[in-house]
């Protein structure tokens, strides 16, 4: 499955990757999300390790992603290296005027079970990424 969208934010370029791109403001726009951290030393850039805590559904679960791209104020990519059903997920941020168009996706790639669940649950998934980059815009532009 992948899904993809994106959402244009009245913020510069540089101050939307440096608030995405700042592990601890995760919680603040996307639902669900409890803990973001680096678990590898330094700045982000290829290789930095990413853990995420996430409750779904009433299940807590911990998933450690690798940055695998990274183009500074431009593109990130994860890959997973832990966690249920392998999900990668990508960023790009592009100039639109005075503001950001910040694109985003995410792509599954399910094992037997995991097919059947993502069937089920692909529009949920959807839906909450909208929300969550809907969110993002709002807080963005709201200042926060």
């Amino acid at each position: 499955m992948r899904v993809e969208g994106s959402v244009t934010i009245n913020r510069p370029v540089k101050d939307v990757w440096d608030f995405v791109l700042e592990p601890s403001n995760g919680p603040k726009y996307e639902k669900g999300l409890l803990e973001q951290r680096y678990t590898s030393d330094g700045r982000a850039g290829v290789g930095t390790e990413l853990l995420r805590v996430s409750k779904i559904m009433g299940q807590t679960s911990r998933n450690t992603y690798k940055v695998t791209e990274f183009e500074e104020h431009k593109k990130v990519t994860y890959a997973p290296l832990t966690g249920p059903g392998p999900v990668d997920v990508g960023f790009t941020f592009e100039s639109a005027g005075q503001g950001t168009k910040f694109n985003y996706w995410l792509q599954s790639h399910p094992k037997g079970l995991e097919k059947v669940i993502e069937l089920l649950f692909g529009g949920m998934i959807r839906g909450g990424m909208t929300s969550s980059f809907a969110r993002l815009k709002s807080l963005m532009e709201s200042g926060g």
